[in-house]
């Protein structure tokens, strides 16, 4: 469930009249740091995130590998077949949110629908990366005028586990590295 916000209710109506215009126009920013939406975020924001999604590039830095394979189960030189590249895309998948499987590069992520002073309306989209003992870092992650923010931050690239545990095996083989 999104957070909503009226602009005119807040001590930041022009801000966010202007992000609601730059998100309309298509030109809101992606993966910025806002020091007056962060500092609203934290005196306002409930703290539940809508979704945890994974960065789809990074999934071969950490399990989609032949290297990986190798290192968890075949300590001696095997050839790595499809079929073994396959399950072990699937477990990893599977596994996702284990500290072995954790990295920096998966946010949290929470809409923001917000109400303009002039009534317009669009939602931003925020991540929250945990950034250890120093909290949390909220980012922009664009916008929307129309449209959800699942099928949003699939464009960025972020998936939810969710959504690659349904993926294709095609899906799956395409984003391995191999060798």
């Amino acid at each position: 469930m999104s957070t909503f916000i009226k602009a005119v209710e807040t001590d930041f109506a022009p801000e966010f009249d202007s992000l609601v215009t730059d998100i309309i126009a298509g030109n809101a920013g992606v993966d910025i740091e806002l020091d007056w939406l962060s500092e609203y975020l934290l005196a306002h924001w409930g703290g539940n995130c809508e979704y945890i999604a994974y960065h789809v590039a990074s999934l071969s830095d950490w399990g989609f590998s032949d290297e990986a394979i190798q290192d968890a189960h075949y300590p001696d030189e095997v050839e790595i077949t499809d079929d073994m590249r396959l399950k072990a895309g699937r477990e990893f998948l599977a596994g996702l949110g284990s500290d072995e499987t954790y990295s920096l590069d998966d946010p949290g992520f929470e809409d923001l629908d917000i109400e303009a002073s002039d009534g317009r309306k669009a939602t931003a989209v925020m991540a929250y990366f945990a950034q250890g003992q120093a909290g949390l870092c909220w980012t922009l992650m664009g916008g929307y005028e129309h449209g959800d923010l699942l099928s949003h931050i699939s464009e960025l690239g972020f998936e939810t586990q969710e959504a690659m545990l349904e993926m294709s095996y095609k899906w799956i083989l395409d984003h391995w590295r191999s060798g």
